[in-house]
Formats: structure tokens, sequence, C-alpha cells
């Protein structure tokens, strides 16, 4: 039994190493230099020495008695090496080494069933100790590299960074890499012409990090590293969004977290993940209440009945337990549409900043301007969708105050009630040559700006088909807004060349824009 025992210890203590001579020398798996998911993988001699030794013909008591002694010591030798391992993906072939390999080699093991479950039940006890060590590092990483992530100036550099990573790359292996998944990033990068390099670096820790884990974790625990970590990342880039701002005016903030929400969602596609929790968290409505009324009531503290206020406070003023339901990708794509919209808004009032101050300050005078909704789509459901995506946030009507409308070419005009055509026309804001100067001023913008907002976007946003559904909400504000504009020509100004003039350039403005952004 003696020598049965020492068998098994070496077994699964001692590494064989390299023979020397006759001799065959074996080293310690703890010596410095030894890889952590090297020390795990060790019991695979366990079947040299069952060989040797029947263990089928020993005493089994006796023999199970040894066998579980060893896999308890062997699971006491490997945890401090468990413990003292910080490397996320260390540990992952730690539990992959003990999962798989080890497993695997033990259940080859000719051996009695008792035996086996021993030690089994010893493998597992290691597999879980690596697993809680792993989960301990990733959420310490995720709290340095994603929620206590300070981005530097070199982070916010956008668009200089996507513009250096197209400078190094062609269309050719730009449109390959933007499919590559985050486990891909954890090798070397030399060339700056890597897509994986343009992400904000708390969500490129983030995905590498989820990459890492998949498969690895239990499925909750992966789920529960998953929530967290998209929360965590969305506030990150909305903070790295307004640092971005802050540095480079205009559309820049506003497409860096587009991009990187928009990509953020693409990634998470491969997981299977269900993203919605139930967490519990105390109501302290009726504490704070019950408070109140003693605070409010202090002379019930000295009755000696019911209503004693330190009675009332202990029976009703307890926390109340509820239930919320938390759903990460819910969140994510409600800041994905808040984000959208202040891009279309700061979009809009880029390109059409003249003109919208303008149609403001009629509003001002006259409140909302009818537009034609009859016709001015394919179908009717077009049409008060159109509507309804005025900027003003309201749905104008021509049923409205319009009583009048004329033909222009193939379209109905309506016009404005007669009262407010009376007193718009008194305003020198809406003379002839103040109206053309708003509409060359907005043609001016125009054939200098949609180039610059065309190239930007397809600086951020690669895919064409997303490019042309955040165009699409841009395009129908500038069609409200032009309808608004032939409203106002056609109440506030006579039949005439003049009028024919604005006409004509209001129609080249329709134009240049549908020309250059639509295609």
């Amino acid at each position: 039994v003696t020598q049965l025992e020492l068998q098994l210890y070496e077994s699964l203590f001692l590494l064989p190493a390299e023979t020397a001579g006759e001799g065959r020398a074996v080293t310690e798996p703890g010596t410095p230099g030894t890889p952590a998911h090297e020390v795990v993988r060790s019991p695979r001699a366990l079947v040299s020495a069952q060989s040797q030794h029947n263990l089928t013909g020993a005493d089994t008591s006796e023999v199970n008695s040894i066998v579980e002694s060893i896999a308890n010591s062997t699971r006491d030798f490997l945890r401090p090496f468990i413990i003292r391992e910080s490397s996320v993906d260390e540990l992952c072939r730690v539990v992959a080494a003990l999962s798989e390999d080890v497993r695997s080699q033990m259940l080859a093991m000719p051996v009695p069933s008792s035996l086996l479950k021993l030690l089994l039940n010893g493998l597992d006890g290691t597999v879980n100790d690596a697993k809680e060590r792993l989960s301990y590092c990733a959420e310490m990483r995720i709290r340095q590299e994603v929620q206590m992530f300070d981005p530097l100036p070199s982070h916010l550099a956008y668009p200089d960074i996507l513009e250096e990573y197209v400078a190094h790359s062609d269309p050719a292996s730009a449109s390959a890499l933007t499919t590559l998944p985050p486990s891909s990033a954890s090798t070397a990068i030399t060339n700056s012409a890597d897509v994986y390099q343009t992400w904000y670096p708390p969500m490129r820790n983030a995905l590498s990090l989820l990459s890492k884990l998949y498969g690895v974790v239990e499925l909750p625990v992966f789920e529960h590293f998953a929530r967290r970590s998209i929360d965590l990342c969305v506030a990150a880039l909305k903070k790295g969004s307004e640092g971005v701002k802050r540095s480079r005016p205009g559309l820049h903030g506003d497409l860096f977290l587009v991009r990187h929400l928009l990509m953020l969602r693409e990634q998470l596609t491969p997981f299977e993940l269900r993203l919605t929790s139930t967490e519990k968290v105390l109501d302290f409505t009726s504490t704070t209440e019950a408070l109140q009324f003693l605070l409010s009531n202090t002379r019930s503290i000295l009755r000696f009945d019911q209503s004693n206020g330190l009675l009332t406070l202990a029976r009703t003023g307890l926390p109340r337990m509820q239930d919320v339901t938390v759903d990460a990708k819910k969140e994510l794509d409600l800041v994905l549409k808040s984000a959208c919209m202040s891009l279309k808004s700061s979009a809009v009032k880029s390109l059409l900043g003249g003109m919208e101050a303008f149609l403001v300050k009629v509003s001002a005078f006259i409140g909302d301007i009818p537009i034609n909704i009859e016709g001015s789509a394919a179908d009717p459901s077009a049409a008060a969708k159109l509507a309804s995506s005025s900027t003003d946030g309201t749905a104008p009507s021509s049923a409205t105050g319009a009583t009048l409308a004329v033909q222009d070419g193939s379209s109905t005009v309506p016009l404005l009630p007669l009262a407010d055509r009376t007193r718009l026309k008194s305003q020198s804001f809406v003379r002839p040559e103040r109206i053309k100067e708003v509409l060359e001023g907005v043609q001016s913008v125009l054939m200098q700006r949609v180039p610059d907002l065309k190239a930007v976007m397809k600086l951020y946003i690669e895919n064409g088909v997303a490019r042309t559904i955040l165009l699409k909400p841009i395009l129908q504000d500038f069609e409200v807004a032009k309808r608004k504009m032939e409203c106002i020509i056609a109440s506030c100004l006579d039949a005439g060349q003049q009028r024919r003039d604005l006409e004509h350039l209001l129609q080249t403005i329709t134009m240049t824009v549908l020309t250059d952004l639509a295609r």
C-alpha cells in the first residue's frame, strides 16, 4: 500500500521531465516559470500506476481512502497557484485544461467507478476554484478597464483615428477587417490599419473579455458579465461622446456614439444572450412616510396605545422589497435611438440653419405653418410619417386654418388664412429680397456642407444601408421645411417673376439635397 500511495503521489504531483542518461528526472510543477495550465496537467501517469498495481484486486476501502486523500491534497496543492494567478487568459486556459484534457484522461482510465468518482469530485473542486478566481479577475478588469476608464486626448482623437485607419488600408482589407470578432484582437497588432484599433478602448476591452469568458464560465455567469459590461460600456461611450464634442464640434460626437453603439449591437449578435434580468431592490417610500408622520406628531411617542409613534414607525416604516426588470438590450436601443435623434438634429441645424431660423420666426407670428400632406408621398401612411417628422415635434396639417390652395405644377400648396397672411406681409423679414437671401444662404451652405456630411458619415459608418437609414430622417425634415417655405412663398408673394424665381431657387436647393444625399 505504501508503494501504491507513492506511485499515486508521483502521478498527481510530479511532471515527467526529459530523460537524461538512464535515470528519469522529475520536476516539481510549482517551479518558477511553469504556467498554471501546465501545473494542472499531471494525472495522466495514474494509468501506469494502476497497471503496475492492480487496483481492482486491492482492498477497495483502503484504495478509496488513499485516492480520496491524494485528490484532496492535489486540490490543496493547486489552489495557491490558482489564487496567485491574475491573468484572465491563463485562468481560461486552466479551466479548459481541467475541464477538457484532464477530465477526458480520467474518464479514459480503466479504474473502478468508485475511484473515478473520487477523482472527478476532486477535479470539480479545482475547476470551481479556477472559475471563482476567473470571475474575480474578470470583475476587476471590467472595473478598471471599462467602469473607471479615464480617456486620454489620444483616445478621443476622432476622426483622426479613423482617417489614419483609412489611410493605411485599402477597401478590400477594410471590408474584411470589419467582420473580425472580439477574440481575434488578442494577437499583437503592428499595423495601424486594423479596424479593431479604431474602437473606443472601453468597448474593445469589454468585448475582448466577453469573448474569452464565453464557453468557459456557466451561461448565467456569462450573461451577468454581459449585462454589466453592456451597461458600463454604454455609459463609457456616452462619456467619450461628450469628450469628442468638446474637442471637435459638429457631428463628430454624435457619429462617434452612433458608430460604437451599432458596432456593439453587431458584436453581441453571435452570443446567445438573455440580457433581461430581475433584480430585487428596497423601496423606502413607506419608511419616508412613517418618519414624516412621526416628525409631525412627536407627542404620539408618549402615548401608551396602538397609536404610539414609535410603534407605528416599526409597524409601517419597514422598506418593501420590489422586483425590477432590467433589460440591457432595451437600454442600449434607447441610447442608440437618442443618439440618432441627436445626430439628425445636429445635421439639420448644420445644413438648414438659416431656413430653420426663418421658419421659427414665422411660426412666432402665426403659429404652425400648414403643409400639403395630401399626395406628398406615394401612399397616405408615408405622408403621415412625413408630417409627424417635423422639427418642432408637431404634426402640422393643411386643414388647420388653410382655406385656400393654389396649383404649383402638379402639386397643391396650401395657403395661410387671410388674417395670418395680412399680419405676415407687414413684416420686413418676409419681403422677397429677404426670402431670397435666406434661400441663397442655404444653397451656399448646402453646396459646401453636403459633401462634407457624406464624407464624414462614410468615415464613421462603413455600412451603406446604415448610412441610408440615418440620412432618411434628415431628408424628411428637409422635405417638411421645403413645404413650409412653399406655403409662405405662395401666401405672401403675388404671382409674378419674383415668386417664380424663389420657387425655382427652392426647387434647385431640393434637387441639390436629393441628388447628393439620397444617392
